[in-house]
């Protein structure tokens, strides 16, 4: 119980959904989104580096969509948002450790001894519940992936999708692998089941209505 990656979701899920409808968005609700996701990122970025895996994903999914459609504005957009959002967070954090004298103990705490941390070799034993919890959420999206473009032959999705497990899973599978960082992966999850149960949704009216309004609900 709170745990970074626990304080991390909000803004994951916030990030993930921005992301799936940024282009209903209009032009102008797409720069207050990216300055949005600038500021998640920011937060991530100054709790913990290996939490803002998604946002990432997030990121570079919308850059190969602008970059596929040729929309420079939207690629710029996407860039000044983010970087502006980041400044807003970042200078004021760094402004108050410059002012304690605490810039450089931030840094090391933040950054320079996740990475000692990542480089350690612990030696760890695996039974089979705990494999499965570590990839219960990225098995998830796997298969609600290859149903949903089955379905569908959307293929932007399955591109998301891609970059949401090679990022989740080199943020919380490089390094001791504790069952609190698959926290992180909760996002994936949520995402693999709406997949499942959209492409599921007319089996499972025809059988039990009242099975498809237990599970919205």
């Amino acid at each position: 119980g709170n745990s970074t990656e626990e304080w991390s979701l909000p803004y994951l899920y916030l990030c993930l959904l921005i992301t799936i409808r940024f282009e209903d968005y209009s032009a102008r609700k797409q720069k207050v989104c990216f300055v949005i996701m600038g500021m998640s990122a920011a937060i991530l970025f100054w709790m913990r580096l290996n939490n803002m895996g998604i946002i990432c994903a997030c990121l570079l999914f919308i850059m190969i969509i602008a970059l596929q459609n040729k929309n420079r504005k939207l690629f710029l957009n996407l860039i000044l948002g983010c970087l502006l959002g980041f400044l807003f967070v970042s200078i004021p954090i760094i402004i108050y450790f410059t002012h304690i004298g605490a810039l450089s103990e931030m840094i090391y705490a933040s950054f320079l001894f996740n990475f000692s941390y990542i480089q350690y070799n612990l030696e760890q034993s695996f039974s089979l519940v705990d494999l499965i919890k570590g990839w219960l959420s990225l098995l998830t999206l796997i298969i609600g992936s290859i149903l949903y473009y089955k379905k569908y032959r959307n293929y932007k999705m399955l591109v998301l999708c891609i970059c949401l497990f090679v990022f989740a899973f080199v943020t919380t599978h490089i390094g001791p692998q504790y069952f609190h960082y698959m926290t992180l992966n909760l996002p994936l999850f949520s995402i693999g089941v709406i997949q499942i149960f959209c492409t599921q949704k007319v089996r499972l009216l025809n059988r039990n209505s009242n099975l498809v309004i237990l599970t919205v609900a």
